[in-house]
């Protein structure tokens, strides 16, 4: 019986998380999926609240399919992305962390990616870091 902390980006590659712990559906895990939203200037809209929850809702469709719908949570949080994805695994009491390595290039692998490695640093539990492409293109 495990907790395992999802967290959601709406990017497709942060999707391939999600995917790998659909793998491991069992009786009695529990899925956290959690979208962090970083408010400009501090102030969060709620409308941007409704979409992250709306995008969550959609998420835990897959995983909702495999196993009884009471152990899907959706989370929706605001905060720097790091800190507030390990501030959720210690409150949530998780078992696992399941997250993407990168972002999809650019600048966006960049910060992704450095949420990802403080994470990794900093977790009170264990990390599942997925890889993968989206698509085949190379970029530059």
């Amino acid at each position: 019986m495990y907790k395992i902390l999802i967290p959601l980006d709406g990017s497709k590659l942060a999707e391939k998380a999600l995917e790998a712990a659909g793998e491991l559906v069992g009786p009695g895990n529990t899925f956290v999926l959690l979208q962090v939203l970083n408010p400009v200037f501090g102030v969060l809209i709620e409308e941007e609240k409704l979409r992250a929850r709306g995008y969550l809702e959609e998420m835990s469709i897959r995983l909702r399919r495999k196993c009884d719908p009471s152990d899907v949570q959706l989370l929706v949080l605001r905060g720097s992305v790091a800190n507030t994805i390990l501030e959720a695994a210690e409150e949530q009491d998780v078992d696992l962390i399941a997250l993407t390595p990168r972002g999809s290039g650019g600048v966006m692998r960049w910060v992704v990616g450095s949420v990802a490695q403080k994470v990794v640093r900093h977790a009170p539990c264990p990390v599942l870091t997925v890889g993968g492409k989206t698509d085949k293109r190379r970029i530059g």
